[in-house]
């Protein structure tokens, strides 16, 4: 799940999703031929990334996969 803060700095839960998944990139890199070998680890969870504006929170990934 992924938020969007407030002006008070908060993070709040936003009930849509941005971003990928495991099962969305597996199918990205599937279409784009790379999909042999497909890997998929989240290196940290609930990472917050914060602008002047607006926080958000979100999971960071790495994805690999071998070419057809």
């Amino acid at each position: 799940m992924h938020g969007h803060g407030s002006d008070s700095g908060t993070v709040a839960k936003r009930g849509k999703q941005r971003g990928f998944g495991e099962e969305e990139m597996k199918k990205i890199y599937g279409s784009a031929g790379v999909g042999i070998s497909f890997d998929f680890k989240v290196i940290a969870e609930g990472a917050v990334f914060e602008t002047a504006k607006h926080s958000m929170t979100a999971d960071v990934f790495m994805a690999r996969g071998t070419k057809v």
